[in-house]
């Protein structure tokens, strides 16, 4: 009897188990360029922000600490060496990868991408508006793979998605005559965005 009253003291003199610390989320919308990024990371930003400016990123060593105070934070850049982020980021962050690529002019992600759990690549023809492929199609049509990759509390919305995708292009439309040094920070759009192969970007 006193030997079972001591290993129950014992137990109960036992520190609390230690939690792990829960990690933020971080997406990352990484593509080649002229891929339709844009539009993919502003539909991103529709669906789980309200409000939000694109934040993107030139390079990914030594982001500032603030830029991940969100529980879930997106960011867009145009380096596609999904593995350096890994390296850099992955102890800190739950990673996740979304990326288009355009295989008719060889914008293309590496093939070993495709196999990641964390990562999910969308051929340009799935987000290109055409007359009967609306936005509302695309979006639905994204939603759902995103979904699917992203971990199932975090909310998504399609009108709000959907209403930034198509202020974003009434706003191309706007500036499509305006030179490519004018810039719009919130959606990450340049003066002549579209049909800009002379630029070379």
């Amino acid at each position: 009897m006193s030997n079972f009253l001591t290993e129950k003291n014992d137990d109960e003199n036992l520190p609390p188990p230690v939690e792990e610390k829960k990690k933020k989320i971080v997406v990352i919308q990484t593509s080649p360029t002229r891929t339709a990024s844009t539009l993919l990371a502003n539909m991103l930003y529709g669906l789980v922000y309200d409000v939000q400016q694109i934040i993107f990123l030139k390079f990914i060593e030594s982001v500032p600490n603030y830029i991940f105070n969100n529980e879930i934070t997106i960011l867009k850049y145009h380096h596609t060496n999904i593995d350096a982020f890994i390296n850099l980021y992955s102890k800190d962050y739950e990673l996740y990868f979304i990326c288009s690529e355009r295989e008719e002019i060889n914008k293309t992600m590496d093939k070993k991408f495709h196999n990641y759990r964390n990562v999910l690549i969308f051929k340009y023809e799935e987000l290109l508006e055409t007359e009967t492929y609306t936005v509302e199609d695309i979006v639905n049509h994204c939603y759902d793979k995103i979904k699917k990759l992203l971990p199932q509390h975090i909310r998504l919305d399609k009108e709000k998605s959907t209403k930034r995708v198509k202020i974003m292009n009434e706003l191309c439309e706007g500036i499509k005559d305006r030179d490519f040094s004018y810039y719009d920070h919130y959606y990450h759009i340049h003066g002549s965005h579209r049909g800009r192969e002379h630029y070379g970007i």
